[in-house]
């Protein structure tokens, strides 16, 4: 072989149709590597399939298999003269240790709250409604909260996700003359974390439900913001506690217009006057092949999961108008998120 492989829109069509499907394997397969806790194993260096399976408690030649399909996927790295493997950098993105590690947001993705509904995308194009009540037995939120294990790797995959992004988002947000800040279903609160990290001057309030606020103060522990920070249990359709700035990353899209709209609503009264919101999300951008795959893959998942949706810049200013907000600009991000800015009169 030549180590060059030919660029998949120039395969025949057949081609073309088996690399998709062989890209949900792939993800299926990898998911199993990292779950299994094979990156972690592998941190401290290179070892055989026998050696990880010891350790693991796996079945040898099974596990030879798995690591042969991830040293293809270029996830390891088999040095078939010894015959170990090793993590490539690939691989170390899915150690739990890792600082920008994606390990529990793939977990997510094939989890029963995750790959069941999407195993039932036609009836949602057949209904317009997410499959969660018919595959899950409830809505996802619901879910989580009966289901505290996938809640928490949820949680983490969110939290982890928001790391990546955290140094783009807070190059563009325009926080110097901000007082209190209020991140609203702010998960853990690393984004707020941060932004308080590099405004000393502000103080910050996390609004989270009850299960997921109670873990937060673990996580911020780290950050050392003392009584900079204050944590309130809640719920954003019914009471958002008093700011001047207000920070919703990936919160919109989860929801319908109607639902955004009572959000919305809702920070529009708590709001000081003249304050200001920044709405964080993935713009729906068909500029390009690759932001156009990213914004419309999310938005089927928020077809599948929620009764939410992907928006456009657009879409955005129209909810907010609606609520007495007003759009003033976009801060595109080196990152996929787009900060858009509003503010009240």
């Amino acid at each position: 072989m030549s180590g060059h492989s030919e660029p998949q829109d120039q395969l025949p069509p057949q081609a073309q149709i088996f690399a998709m499907i062989n890209q949900m394997w792939t993800t299926r397969a990898t998911a199993a590597i990292a779950k299994l806790g094979v990156p972690d194993v592998l941190a401290a260096g290179p070892k055989s399939a026998r050696e990880i399976a010891q350790m693991l408690q796996l079945n040898e030649a099974a596990l030879f298999r798995l690591l042969r399909a991830g040293s293809v996927f270029g996830i390891l790295r088999h040095d078939t003269a010894a015959n170990t493997f090793e993590l490539t950098d690939l691989g170390h993105v899915l150690r739990s240790d890792s600082p920008n590690s994606l390990r529990n947001y793939l977990l997510t993705a094939v989890s029963p709250s995750h790959w069941r509904p999407w195993g039932q995308v036609e009836q949602a194009v057949q209904t317009g409604l997410p499959p969660t009540l018919s595959e899950l037995g409830c809505d996802i939120f619901t879910y989580f909260q009966r289901n505290p294990k996938e809640a928490e790797d949820f949680a983490n995959a969110m939290s982890h996700l928001s790391s990546l992004s955290i140094e783009p988002t807070l190059d563009v947000l325009p926080l110097d003359k901000s007082e209190v800040v209020v991140d609203v279903g702010g998960s853990h609160g690393v984004l707020l974390g941060s932004i308080l990290g590099r405004w000393k001057h502000l103080r910050g309030v996390l609004l989270e439900v009850p299960e997921v606020i109670q873990t937060a103060p673990a996580v911020l522990e780290p950050f050392g913001l003392g009584d900079r920070i204050e944590l309130v249990a809640g719920d954003f359709f019914k009471d958002i506690p008093a700011g001047d700035t207000y920070i919703l990353k990936h919160i919109l899209h989860d929801w319908s217009d109607d639902e955004c709209i009572q959000i919305l609503s809702n920070v529009y009264k708590a709001m000081a006057p003249g304050g200001r919101i920044f709405v964080l999300e993935i713009l729906v951008d068909t500029s390009s092949k690759a932001s156009a795959t990213n914004s419309v893959c999310m938005d089927l998942n928020m077809l599948v999961l929620t009764t939410g949706r992907e928006r456009t810049l657009e879409e955005y200013g129209c909810l907010f108008s609606k609520t007495g907000l007003h759009l003033r600009q976009a801060h595109k991000t080196a990152s996929l998120i787009t900060v858009i800015e509003g503010y009240k009169d």
